[in-house]
């Protein structure tokens, strides 16, 4: 099941996308007589993958994420290509006015920093650094063995050279403020401030990815979710530094116990969601008992013996991502109504 924000975008693309590849190839019907032979199949078989995209996205709505993904990669990766195989061919230069050369070069740069923000906006951090190391390779490339080609055939014309480098530059510094401005603004967005881990909004986000991927491949999902026991006591009593300083220590202690492809969440409050990819219910219950008794056996913030109630649970077959969730919070509320400080795991018999 998609959240709001992955159906907005499914209905968005299933609009945009065939009207774009329509255009395209009513485009190159048009103009056919003034193109060739590479731009022509070029076109077309951009066209037609847009469409396939199109059918696999109406008829696989879990998809759009993955789907969102290709498309990025694709577009950044093919423009970039395109414009290497006319600015790397030395025969292809020679017939360019300084004008069309830029135009060229100035277009690229253009609409990969579109792409570049539009991906940034969209897919996965995971994803999105992947992306940016593959562009700066390709565009890398490309400008080497266009400079390479350029300096052959026009060895003193700096016109020819100042807009390679201009186009050069510009590119590299776009890409390198938005992949700054992301991971700052990723940091506020996604951080809970208090304790480090990620908030309830990157959390539900990042369940949303492993459930789909989970879904896709066919691959065990796992989650806890952790309530720390009499937590308004703690504030009522001690106060509320002392309350915080124990939330900060009690998400330190979980992150310590799960591997680097998991995730800690503050969910809300005193309550911590961990998500366990490729992971059995069995050992996302071992993995909980574990926790269970380092939390019970720990001193926090200095003084307090402090202890949390633990629901487990694992994707299963037709269950969408809201049903998971429910079902870790139906087990921890039955380990809370049953005497807390222990671990029960859905189904509950």
């Amino acid at each position: 099941m998609l959240n709001t924000s992955g159906v907005k975008r499914r209905q968005i693309y299933l609009t945009t996308f065939p009207v774009g590849a329509l255009f395209v190839i009513v485009f190159i019907i048009v103009v056919r007589e003034k193109l060739n032979f590479f731009s022509e199949v070029v076109g077309m078989g951009s066209a037609t993958l847009i469409l396939l995209g199109s059918l696999v996205l109406y008829f696989q709505p879990l998809k759009v994420y993955t789907i969102e993904t290709s498309f990025y990669f694709f577009m950044a990766l093919f423009l970039p290509a395109l414009a290497g195989a006319l600015l790397t061919n030395p025969n292809t230069i020679l017939n360019m006015s300084p004008a069309l050369f830029a135009e060229t070069i100035n277009g690229l740069t253009l609409w990969v920093s579109i792409i570049f923000m539009g991906a940034f906006l969209s897919i996965s951090p995971r994803a999105f650094k992947l992306l940016v190391i593959l562009v700066f390779l390709v565009i890398f490339l490309v400008y080497v063995i266009s400079a390479v080609a350029l300096l052959q055939v026009y060895k003193w014309n700096f016109t020819y050279l100042f807009h390679f480098l201009h186009s050069f530059f510009a590119l590299g510094i776009t890409m390198l403020l938005i992949s700054r401005i992301g991971r700052i603004q990723q940091l506020h967005a996604t951080t809970d401030k208090l304790t480090g881990l990620l908030n309830r909004y990157a959390g539900s986000a990042k369940l949303s990815e492993e459930f789909e991927y989970g879904v896709g491949n066919s691959t065990n999902l796992a989650v806890i979710l952790v309530d720390v026991d009499h937590f308004k006591e703690i504030n009522d009593f001690h106060g509320h530094l002392v309350g915080d300083k124990v939330l900060k220590e009690f998400g330190d202690v979980i992150s310590n116990f799960i591997r680097k492809t998991d995730s800690v969440v503050r969910w809300g409050g005193e309550e911590f969601l961990v998500i366990l990819p490729n992971t059995t219910i069995e050992n996302g219950a071992r993995l909980a008992e574990r926790l269970r008794e380092e939390i019970d056996q720990r001193v926090f913030a200095t003084q307090l013996h402090v202890t949390a109630s633990f629901g487990v649970a694992s994707r299963q077959h037709g269950q969408d991502m809201e049903a998971l969730f429910h079902a870790a919070d139906q087990a921890m509320y039955k380990a809370k109504k049953g005497g807390r400080n222990q671990v029960v795991v859905h189904p509950i018999n």
